[in-house]
């Protein structure tokens, strides 16, 4: 028995040793600080036109992490398609950026915009991003005079965080013939429908709880010019972002 309690304790304390040992060998043992390479953030974009812009839209930064200051005090990408607003570029915080966005007069096709490699860094300046992030806008601005077009707007200057008003403009007075069934809305509810005019009428927004885009679109149909009887040919979207 005695035998036997001695081969346990020596197991033991071989055990013990081989931890140590262990430890040592992988320096736990010391006080050399582990060191972690920097690693740049990786991006998202996003668009608040939907599905096809037809006027000036927002584009969304969000990186994973935050990032270190532009060099040139905005993000640097290159553009075809359309033109940046000019100090539309705007940080919401050290994650999330936006700037506005208005596709060629008269033209379709697509708004591509690329962040080429090196464009940012992690919050150190130490790791930049070595591939391209591109994104790809569809848009329409060929439309007729004699047809309506909306632009949709609100006074919003970052996420909403709660309910507020969505102003819509319609450049041809469309009589009655809006009403709220005319919006589709993902993301958020639309209420409180007013008519200001033949041409102006707001709206009450409220996002869901959470995170995400919401997208209101005016249905392709839903209205009609007074002077000319054309309905919209195509739909129209306006996007917001939300946290609550």
């Amino acid at each position: 028995m005695t035998s036997h309690a001695f081969d346990g304790s020596r197991r033991h304390l071989l055990a013990a040793v081989g931890c140590t040992t262990l430890l040592v060998a992988c320096g736990g043992g010391s006080d050399d600080a582990v060191v972690v390479p920097a690693v740049a953030p990786t991006l998202t974009i996003s668009s608040s036109a939907g599905a096809l812009a037809g006027a000036v839209f927002t584009v969304r930064f969000e990186f994973s992490a935050s990032v270190a200051a532009f060099p040139t005090g905005s993000l640097a990408f290159a553009l075809q398609g359309g033109r940046q607003v000019a100090g539309s570029f705007k940080s919401l915080s050290a994650t999330v950026f936006t700037v506005e966005i208005e596709p060629n007069t008269q033209s379709s096709g697509n708004v591509l915009l690329t962040v080429p490699a090196g464009a940012f860094a992690d919050a150190t300046g130490k790791a930049s991003n070595t591939v391209p992030y591109s994104f790809a806008q569809a848009y329409n601005t060929v439309l007729p005079d004699t047809e309506p077009r909306v632009e949709i707007k609100s006074a919003l200057s970052g996420d909403a965080t709660g309910p507020f008003t969505l102003n819509i403009s319609f450049n041809l007075d469309v009589g009655d013939s809006f009403a709220l069934a005319d919006l589709k809305v993902t993301g958020a509810t639309a209420s409180a429908l007013t008519k200001v005019s033949g041409t102006a009428y707001t709206v009450l927004l409220t996002p869901l709880t959470g995170t995400g885009l919401a997208i209101v679109e005016l249905l392709q149909g839903s209205v009609t010019a007074v002077s000319s009887g054309v309905v919209n040919g195509r739909s129209w979207a306006f996007g917001f972002w939300y946290r609550t």
